[in-house]
């Protein structure tokens, strides 16, 4: 489980880092498939990644 814990702070350390770079106008294409380093199977990375699109821009229409 410590593992899990850590690869999701690294995670949300990484998505926070995004947020910055769109408040702050650095607009660039995000590979969040390249950015994994995971042993999940492909359609549980397409789940993680979409959940993560979903955190990352949910403040986006405020």
């Amino acid at each position: 489980m410590d593992y899990i814990e850590k690869r999701l702070e690294e995670m949300e350390k990484e998505i926070k880092k995004m947020k910055e770079m769109l408040k702050n106008g650095k607009k660039k294409p995000v590979s969040f498939r390249g950015m994994a380093k995971t042993r999940l199977t492909d359609k549980e990375l397409d789940e993680e990644i979409k959940k993560a699109k979903k955190a990352l821009f949910k403040h986006a229409s405020d």
